[in-house]
């Protein structure tokens, strides 16, 4: 896993993790992490292209965090297509940051 451009060993995830009030997630492989977090944080799950599955929930719940869910539209290009200048497929998201700041702010005010 990967926090901002470290890359962070088990002991330093589990360590920031167990530090955390509130998580973003948007890869639900990386769900079973969660359990690293204290009962009672928040987790907030990019439901990245406009789905979501049912892992992160399932986790949430399996922890005792409290789940929560923000849809992202999905893309508006063919995903298994090549998209311009680039040699694969690709599927990625770009993030709101400004938005996402402000539905933090307002789930930890809630």
């Amino acid at each position: 896993m990967r926090l901002d451009d470290a890359e962070l060993g088990l002991f330093d995830l589990a360590a920031t993790l167990a530090a955390c009030r509130m998580v973003v997630i948007d890869d639900p492989e990386q769900a079973p992490l969660l359990g690293f977090c204290d009962p009672g944080a928040a987790a907030i799950e990019l439901g990245v292209d406009g789905w979501t599955g049912s892992a992160v929930p399932s986790c949430c719940r399996l922890f005792g965090l409290e789940w929560r869910l923000v849809l992202a539209p999905p893309p508006r290009y063919g995903v298994f297509g090549s998209l311009a200048g680039a040699a694969a497929p690709a599927l990625h998201s770009r993030i709101d940051l400004a938005g996402l700041a402000e539905a933090i702010s307002r789930l930890a005010a809630a």
